[in-house]
């Protein structure tokens, strides 16, 4: 008897909330794997160091310089073993960074192009105004900038996954893959573009699909604050805010306070993509493009889409294609893991995914699938387009330049009404394997991923 209840709320989930039992994966996840990962080996966590160090002295136009000891304590790791799977450190290393002191007067100019962002940097800023405090040294700063950001990300995602109105499975296949859990325990801010991203999908698709649910004040209030904050973080995923459309007039009081509430959302998540001055506290290529601030390699690759553009169009096609990728590379892009797990973990996906309505019953229209499945294009198609501008001339590269698996994830949510089945073909008891399939995916994943980056930075 009490065998069968472990079972049951273990490997079944019975009488569990998903919402609760992911929040407790995640934080367990993401802080092994933030202590485990040497400093700055979390892609461009370089100058994600930088950035949320001067916002938390209130330093948001760059003039005061950075300490130098910032400098030589990132300079001891990054150019050690970036991009170097053969260099390695050591515990004993990381212990003796602790006695490297901050000597936050002794200024200078980093040669590095500091972001200008603010917003998405606030959580690491306050870890880090925190260890400032205690006078701590440089590696703490960034253990406790790391974790402000992994709890930030993660009470964001508790909430998405206590929205998502499909089975919620696929919320903890997707929230917690490897890719998604360094990017929310590092300090770079994809961590809250993709926590914000995918709340934002949750809770449109609850709307959508869930025939109780209704559009009060407050919820208008919620929905306008995460695209604001998204348009903060990274405007081209603000486009997203076109997806209320799909929800219908009766969730609203009237027909006319839907489309006026859905036009004005839509106006300010894009009011950074039409303000080129935005350019300077947003990540906003396009109003650096307006404001005719392109370099001259930046000039090359925008003509070249204007006179290939067949070409370009293959280079985005087969960029889509090598999707699976956004599970593969850990660290500097440098670190793979097991080419088995990956397909394992995206069959896994793909199958839940296709079910997910089988429990809940939802019904997905034509329009509705084409519509995300168009967005999720639209998104992509602008981001790769900015990434390819924005990069060193590459005119024989076969993919875009630049981009990397981690960027699809934020709009993932996007295909899944778009694969999901209507029809009821499986039985509960085959929803309770996937269950259990679930889980040991989710346990190994842990494992694997952790024993990668032993192997690759310690041994």
């Amino acid at each position: 008897m009490f065998k069968s209840i472990i079972f049951q709320k273990v490997f079944l989930l019975k009488n569990i909330k998903i919402e609760k039992y992911f929040l407790l994966f995640v934080l367990i996840f993401g802080l092994i794997y933030l202590l485990v990962l040497p400093p700055l080996m979390a892609p461009d966590e370089l100058v994600h160091f930088y950035r949320p160090y001067q916002i938390s002295e209130l330093n948001f136009d760059q003039s005061k310089g950075i300490p130098k000891s910032l400098i030589d304590f990132s300079n001891q790791y990054f150019l050690k073993m970036a991009f170097q799977p053969e260099k390695k450190t050591s515990f004993q290393e990381l212990l003796s960074s602790f006695n490297q002191k901050l000597n936050p007067a002794d200024k200078v100019v980093s040669k590095k192009e500091i972001p200008s962002l603010i917003l998405p940097y606030i959580p690491q800023a306050i870890g880090i105004l925190l260890g400032k405090a205690f006078d701590a040294p440089p590696i703490l700063l960034l253990y406790l900038g790391r974790i402000f950001n992994l709890l930030t990300c993660s009470i964001i995602l508790y909430f998405a996954v206590k929205a998502f109105p499909f089975n919620k499975l696929i919320m903890l296949l997707l929230c917690l893959m490897p890719v998604t859990i360094q990017q929310i325990s590092s300090l770079s801010y994809d961590g809250l573009t993709i926590s914000l991203s995918i709340l934002w999908l949750s809770l449109i698709f609850k709307f959508i699909f869930e025939v109780d649910s209704i559009i009060h004040k407050k919820e208008m209030i919620w929905l306008l604050f995460i695209v604001i904050l998204l348009s903060f973080c990274k405007t081209g995923y603000a486009f997203i805010s076109a997806l209320i459309l799909l929800i219908h007039w009766k969730k609203f009081s009237s027909k006319s306070h839907k489309w006026m509430f859905a036009c004005f959302i839509i106006i300010v998540s894009i009011l950074p993509l039409i303000f080129p001055s935005f350019y300077k506290f947003f990540y906003n290529p396009l109003g650096m493009m307006v404001s005719n601030k392109l370099s001259f390699s930046q000039s090359y690759n925008l003509d070249f889409i204007i006179s290939n553009p067949f070409s370009y169009m293959m280079r985005y096609i087969r960029t889509s294609y090598l999707l699976y990728f956004y599970l593969e590379k850990l660290g500097w892009v440098d670190t793979n893991l097991s080419q088995l797990y990956i397909r394992s973990y995206l069959a896994l996906l793909i199958i839940i995914t296709i079910f997910a309505s089988n429990v809940y019953n939802y019904s997905i229209s034509f329009f509705q699938r084409f519509f995300c499945i168009a967005l999720y294009v639209t998104i992509t198609f602008f981001q790769m387009l900015m990434m390819h501008i924005l990069s060193p001339p590459a005119p024989f590269l076969l993919t875009i330049n630049g981009w990397q698996g981690r960027y699809f994830i934020p709009i993932m949510l996007l295909l899944v009404p778009v694969i999901m089945i209507n029809k009821n073909f499986l039985s509960y008891k085959y929803h309770n394997l996937l269950t259990i399939c679930v889980q040991l995916m989710l346990f190994f994943s842990f494992f694997h991923t952790i024993r990668t980056l032993i192997c690759r930075y310690y041994i």
